[in-house]
């Protein structure tokens, strides 16, 4: 069950934003980095624009993205490495795939690049105040 007949170019289009999911996972991990690293500068060590429980808290936002976006980067490797294969599979004819991993991969993208966007804009705007 869940399982539906569906043709190779509707796979190779959910291919396609899988590899894009892909893409800004690697982004946003990069980006995260670069939080890290600007969280930590010395500019913000003795400053009074940031407080300290704000600063605690955008650190510890740092460690849950992180984490959810490696458990995002897992889920896309299992379902890229799935489809990858459908794709590469000359059975077209008797190709299923099941459209709830799909589903449930592309809800939990939505709802953390939603999350981290949000988490972004508000140390953006605290950091730039003191920038």
């Amino acid at each position: 069950m869940g399982h539906k007949k569906i043709s190779k170019i509707i796979i190779a289009e959910f291919y396609q934003d899988i590899l894009r999911w892909e893409s800004m996972l690697e982004f946003a991990a990069n980006e995260l980095l670069f939080i890290k690293t600007l969280l930590n500068a010395k500019a913000f060590q003795d400053t009074k624009g940031i407080r300290l429980t704000e600063m605690l808290r955008f650190k510890l936002g740092i460690k849950t993205k992180d984490t959810e976006i490696n458990n995002l980067k897992a889920e896309v490797v299992i379902i890229k490495y799935n489809v990858g294969y459908i794709l590469e599979s000359g059975e077209t004819s008797k190709i299923k795939f099941s459209f709830e991993s799909y589903k449930t991969l592309k809800h939990n993208f939505s709802q953390f690049n939603t999350s981290y966007s949000q988490y972004k804009a508000e140390i953006f705007k605290h950091t730039g105040g003191v920038l």
